[in-house]
């Protein structure tokens, strides 16, 4: 779809109701946004590499998650699965295979507020991006609650 100079592209995204995720193209500039999934399908992937920027979710701490005593069994297997959400853990190995020379900025999203830990989400990823020797230098948590940086792409 496009709306004057903005290239929207969708694809289905692995989650236990209809969702998508979305590349957003204007002046040869892509933005790519993905929450609600439990995997990412390979066939999206060479949609996916090499954005200037990644608005990417990052859900939960699998230690954190499965230690909360206030989530039953079933919803901790739902959050797992493939129809559920991307765990810091995956989050991090996606964005280390997908960003490249273009990329400038990565916003972590749709942390959970009692399965996650911002510093945690960070560290993770910092850490898959090191091992690649990849060097993102704006890295941004999004609080649920409160207003990110604009950033212009």
């Amino acid at each position: 779809m496009n709306i004057k100079d903005l290239n929207i592209k969708t694809f289905k995204t692995s989650h236990d109701t209809d969702s998508v995720g979305y590349v957003f193209t204007s002046n040869n500039k892509a933005l790519v946004y993905i929450t609600d999934t439990g995997y990412i399908n390979v066939k999206n992937h060479p949609l996916l590499l090499n954005k200037e920027a990644y608005i990417f979710e990052s859900n939960h701490d699998i230690d954190l998650l499965m230690n909360n005593e206030n989530y039953p069994y079933y919803l901790k297997q739902r959050i797992l699965s493939d129809k559920g959400h991307l765990s810091n853990k995956d989050s991090a190995y996606y964005l280390s295979n997908f960003v490249g020379n273009k990329t400038k900025t990565i916003f972590l999203v749709h942390l959970s507020e009692q399965n996650n830990d911002p510093n945690i989400a960070l560290e993770t990823l910092k850490t898959n991006l090191k091992k690649k020797d990849i060097q993102i230098n704006n890295i941004i948590i999004a609080k649920q609650m409160d207003k990110s940086e604009l950033v212009e792409v």
